[in-house]
């Protein structure tokens, strides 16, 4: 192999970790690549259903037929997934293969046609500029629209009978109505093709108003391009010529007419223009049929993420308001397409975001293509293993991560076990360690392009587009690549916390944090072996070039070698403990050498247990995380890892020892070691004898040889059976009994009470002093009302905290806060905090300024800075809590003071002045604020004059605030309206600091 070049050497230094953020591209998708739209000629699709069921009666939507040029995978072709819709509604979606469909040239044209103007109506705009920039719109369909079709995702979508859509040999697509859509396609081509506006000033004139004399009755509406029976009207799919959106018509509203006052907002009406003389004078329509009653019209809206069950992220027992439109009829021209087909519209993005997903995981399986089992790997599995928690997905690949690693870890243990019978365990670890760590992974993962794989950000509808979809959201590429893949280069490298992680630019380029494609290789390799076993995983592994053989005469010369030990004298001692573990060896001498200390050598023995120990250290691992990824699988993977955590562990290993009497057989020449495992031994039977277990912060700690002899015995029993991995399980499942699960899970007491305090917004403090050979811990934490202040002691500082943590956890528990209570149960109605928990402390009510009352310039900061470094403060002032005096602290007293007001620099931008006030929070060590956030909804665009510079939108937002001073005062304040909800946080929280600074808590530094 050739020696690394430096911009290789400078690429692969610090890879692998969290800190480091990489550019790389992203895959494109073969299965949908093509340049069939293109070719205005005939073609042979290959065609599947797109079938939609919802779970209530009287809900239905249209089915679909996918076309592609290419067959797609069969698992994908047949897969079935759920939609979740609010309230409480889930559509049943399955994809099913139906042969191949023909089109000649104009079915082709026509249903290009179709895509372009339903999607871009629909998600997107049908005009080409806009009004108030004083350009003339143009009509998006005008003329040629071929450059609208990538060859990267080229497929179309087309309405089918939905009553046939179950039998696949008779597939009906609904022709009729895509026939309409052309027809009207190319009537908005003439009406808007007038070369005094957007569209003729009249558009209709013509024969529709010549019909007018014919058809004189009251139940006749007409349309711009049509006219109807007025019963005919309700559920009608139409298109507004003025504004290029799709509405449906909802109902036909008696009594109105264009001469009423127009709508300005959702309840009100302006009393000095009517519908008739708006559309003049903002578009130039006259209406010709001004006392036609007007239509409420239900509007189109963006694409939502159906795939996440919206009750995890919001309450569902409310659904949002309708806003329905009212229009003049006239202004509409009718699509001849049901409602049930606009329905399956709002599917479609998410139903293609999940399928394209799947054939992405097909497509890196077949590059894989590295065992004859591959074929049975699901595609579901590969996508579990390529998608990050960014995903937001209910999935992601943390589970078989922490299975991957256990696998990686074994297996090259077993590699360089056998590769190196020479070798001591701590050489041994060395390798393993390099082998396995995330810069290698990295490298491995890299060298196969996994990162144009993997999934690390969550699906956003409103970027999804169909082919011949234009984006309303596009984000031009200025990251300095030409290509779709991006260079291994050391330039597309950075450190920055301000990188932004996985927002994809229009080319694909995405940043991604280096330790991703670590963890991708990790599940992925847990993905081959839950599919196929040890053998694909392995494949896997050599596919990734990794050097990893297991070769059975290596195996055989291992057991010769351990052969080679004289057991006679120790036999008694060996027939005992295969006694009590259940299993006969063939080779003594492997048991042997399992048990013997390395004290032993001292005596001229040459062999000791560390090797085996070094190899059964991954293999309990292994076999333990494998049994609860299997008996554990609706289980998060935060808590499948504590429950790893707590049953591979010294502690556990030791205790399975003492309880099958595995010490007796250990052969030592140390006398303070039989002092330490007697003194032990004691400890846990008298724990047994009390008929209860002591809790983790009072458990004697048990001698590390324990636990070495069970791993050593456990790497004896895998090498003398061949790696046989059922046979050591079968084996040591009883010995390591009982297992704990998830009911029994006990976390560390500081990780529960730093999990509690998180959740609840209370902020800790820790300090550790040495007395002696003793830690003594002393941990703070303050509530609203009061600050605890716990100690503990011990020989190590972990066990010290462990203490002091264990006490607050009771402390709190009497205040009636527990983790159980808040952490381990989901939210109830939004609230973390127990409204019980509050003090009855006086409260400063007060409302924030509007932008044109406040002292302060708000606008023209965009350059300022978070807090204030310590070397940009006046020389008095430091936030470098050990500098200054703080008051003395004990139960029950009084939060920290700081000896003068803090110096603040406030970040003008979304997020700066709720980061500024966090940040004085934990300088103060105060509780977190709480945020409460109202919307209001208007009909017309909103003009907000903001704390960031105005904004207009249809959404306004405002948010209030409390925060608590420990003993001090509640400060609860109203922020200003702003145009989306974290800007309203914003606003409260820079009211708040405001506020902070008259009462002197803090000095906000001008930024000029």
């Amino acid at each position: 192999m050739a020696d690394p070049t430096k911009e290789e050497m400078d690429y692969a230094s610090g890879a692998g970790t969290t800190k480091r953020k990489e550019l790389h591209g992203t895959k494109s998708l073969k299965a949908f690549s093509g340049t069939w739209a293109r070719n205005h000629a005939e073609v042979t699709l290959q065609a599947y259903i797109l079938s939609f069921t919802s779970d209530q009666s009287g809900d239905s939507f249209s089915s679909f037929v996918l076309l592609t040029e290419a067959k797609l995978d069969d698992e994908v072709a047949s897969m079935e997934v759920d939609l979740f819709l609010i309230p409480n509604r889930i559509i049943k979606t399955s994809v099913s293969p139906c042969g191949q469909v023909h089109l000649d040239a104009h079915q082709v044209r026509k249903s290009k046609l179709f895509h372009e103007f339903f999607f871009n109506g629909i998600f997107g705009k049908l005009f080409v500029g806009t009004m108030s920039s004083g350009m003339k719109r143009d009509f998006l369909l005008g003329g040629d629209n071929d450059s609208l079709w990538g060859t990267s995702k080229m497929y179309l979508l087309l309405p089918i009978e939905t009553s046939v859509a179950s039998s696949p040999k008779h597939l009906n697509i609904v022709w009729k109505g895509i026939d309409s859509c052309a027809c009207v396609v190319e009537y908005l081509r003439k009406i808007y093709s007038s070369d005094d506006g957007i569209y003729c000033s009249n558009p209709l004139d013509g024969d529709v108003h010549s019909l007018e004399t014919e058809c004189a009755r009251s139940d006749i509406i007409y349309l711009a391009n049509t006219y109807v029976e007025r019963q005919h009207l309700k559920d009608m799919v139409v298109y507004a010529i003025h504004t290029g959106k799709i509405y449906s018509v909802l109902d036909v509203e008696m009594g109105t007419s264009s001469e009423d006052p127009f709508y300005q907002n959702i309840d009100e009406k302006s009393p000095h223009v009517s519908f008739s003389g708006y559309f003049c004078k903002k578009y130039g329509i006259v209406l010709q049929h001004p006392g036609q009653p007007l239509l409420l019209l239900k509007q189109s809206h963006n694409a939502h993420n159906l795939l996440i069950p919206r009750l995890k992220y919001e309450d569902v027992t409310a659904e949002k308001k309708i806003i329905p439109a009212h229009m003049p009829p006239e202004l509409l021209v009718h699509v001849d397409i049901p409602t049930e087909v606009m329905k399956s519209f709002y599917l479609l993005p998410s139903l293609m975001h999940r399928l394209e997903s799947l054939l992405l995981a097909s497509q890196l399986r077949e590059e894989i293509a590295c065992h004859p089992s591959d074929r049975h790997i699901s595609s579901f599995l590969i996508l579990e293993a390529i998608t990050t928690l960014r995903c937001c997905e209910s999935f992601s690949l943390e589970r078989l991560e922490l299975l991957g690693d256990s696998i990686l870890k074994y297996v090259m243990s077993c590699h360089f076990f056998l590769k190196y019978p020479r070798k001591h365990e701590g050489q041994l670890s060395a390798y393993r360690k390099q082998a396995v760590c995330n810069m290698m992974l990295h490298k491995l993962g890299a060298s196969r392009n996994l990162q144009g794989y993997i999934r690390d950000s969550a699906f956003d509808p409103r970027r999804w587009v169909a082919p011949g979809q234009t984006s309303l959201h596009p984000e031009p590429c200025d990251c300095g690549v030409d290509t779709l893949n991006v260079p291994l280069h050391s330039k597309y490298v950075t450190e920055k916390t301000s990188t932004k992680i996985g927002k994809v630019c229009d080319r694909g380029h995405r940043w991604m944090c280096s330790k991703t494609i670590a963890d991708c290789v990790e599940s992925l390799v847990g993905a081959y072996f839950v599919s196929g076993g040890l053998g694909v995983a392995a494949a896997l592994m050599r596919w990734l070039d990794f050097d990893a053989e297991f070769e059975p005469k290596l195996i055989m010369e291992a057991k010769v070698n351990a052969s080679l030990w004289y057991y006679l004298p120790k036999l008694k001692e060996i027939e005992a403990l295969e006694t009590k573990i259940g299993y006969n060896f063939s080779v003594k001498g492997l048991l042997l050498e399992a048990i013997t200390h390395p004290s032993q050598q001292e005596l001229g023995i040459g062999y000791c247990y560390q090797r085996l120990e070094f190899l059964g250290d991954s293999l309990l691992d292994l076999l333990i995380t494998w049994h609860l990824f299997q008996s554990y699988q609706d289980i998060d993977p935060g808590k499948l890892t504590d429950l790893r955590s707590a049953n591979v562990n010294n502690e556990n290993f030791a205790e399975a020892a003492v309880r099958h009497n595995l010490n007796q057989c250990l052969q030592h020449g140390s006398g303070v070691l039989l002092g330490q495992i007697t003194e032990y031994i004691k400890c846990i039977w008298e724990s047994y004898d009390s008929m209860k277990l002591l809790p983790p912060v009072g458990k004697s700690k048990g001698p590390k040889v324990l636990a070495d002899l069970v791993e050593s015995i456990a790497g004896a029993v895998l090498i003398d059976t061949e790696l046989d991995l059922d046979r050591v399980w079968e084996i040591f499942r009883p010995l390591l009994s009982p297992i704990v699960t998830p009911d029994k899970l006990e976390l560390p007491p500081l990780r529960k009470l730093i999990e509690l305090c998180d959740y609840l917004g209370y902020t800790t403090s820790t300090r550790c002093m040495n007395k002696n050979d003793q830690v003594i811990a002393e941990i703070a934490v303050q509530l609203k009302d009061s600050r605890l202040v716990r100690h503990g002691c011990d020989r190590n500082r972990k066990s010290a905290k462990a203490q002091a943590a264990h006490h607050l956890l009771k402390d709190l528990e009497e205040k009636g806060i527990s983790h159980a209570q808040y952490v381990s149960r989901k939210k109830q109605n939004g609230k973390k905090v127990d409204e019980s928990c509050h003090s009855a402390m006086s409260s400063v009510i007060l409302e924030v300024p509007r932008e044109s009352e406040l002292t302060r310039p708000l606008l023209g900061r965009q350059n300022m800075v978070g807090l204030l470094s310590t070397s940009e403060l006046s020389q008095d002032i430091s936030l470098v809590v050990e500098h200054h005096l703080v008051d003395e602290y004990s139960k029950g007293s009084c939060a920290i003071k700081l000896k003068a007001p803090v110096v603040l620099l406030i970040k003008m931008q979304k997020g700066g002045p709720r980061s500024t006030l966090f940040e004085l929070c934990k300088m103060h060590q105060w509780p977190m604020p709480e945020f409460d956030t109202t919307e209001e909804v208007s009909r017309n665009p909103i003009e907000f004059k903001g704390l960031f510079g105005t904004r207009t939108g249809f959404n306004a937002f405002i948010s209030s605030i409390t925060l608590h001073v420990p003993n001090d005062a509640v400060i609860k304040l109203v922020g200003g309206q702003e145009a989306d909800k974290n800007c309203s946080k914003d606003s409260a929280a820079y009211g708040t600091l405001l506020e902070l600074e008259r009462l002197g808590w803090c000095i906000i530094k001008d930024p000029s």
